[in-house]
């Protein structure tokens, strides 16, 4: 397989086993080209709803947008951004989806009426952002300080 030297090349679709934590790719000269972790998903009780995991250990519990929000937990527990990360669903070994850690981290997927679903740049919840019931379903909520009257 010829490349440009920038970039290696990737594995095909359904190469090794589901789960697989850090798995070697080799090129036809046997030279390892680019580990890969697999991301399993599998649906969770809430609709259109995942959860994420890597080698059995849960990355997230909950997403519709589970390959990029791991990808968000995988970052910052200090995988290597240029690692090619590959998405399966539970029982399958199809890549469903496939990114270097980097990319994937920097997307989530926008559903607009009426229009396919399409990867855009994700930007972190800023306070204020989100509905109510988010700082119920977190463990701890953040509150704002009281402001001061100026005696009036």
């Amino acid at each position: 397989m010829l490349h440009n030297g920038k970039n290696p090349p990737l594995a095909t679709a359904g190469s090794g086993a589901v789960g697989s934590a850090a798995k070697q790719i080799r090129s036809p000269h046997n030279t390892v080209i680019a580990p890969q972790q697999v991301i399993v998903v599998s649906p969770t009780d809430r609709r259109d709803r995942f959860a994420a995991r890597l080698d059995g250990r849960v990355l997230v519990r909950s997403s519709r947008t589970p390959f990029c929000d791991a990808a968000r937990v995988l970052l910052a527990e200090g995988f290597d951004h240029s690692i090619t990360i590959v998405m399966r669903h539970r029982g399958s070994d199809v890549d469903a989806l496939r990114a270097r850690l980097g990319v994937a981290a920097r997307l989530t997927v926008r559903e607009e009426d009426g229009r396919a679903p399409r990867f855009t740049r994700w930007k972190p919840l800023h306070l204020g952002d989100g509905s109510a019931r988010a700082a119920a379903d977190r463990a701890a909520s953040v509150s704002c300080p009281r402001r001061r009257s100026r005696g009036l």
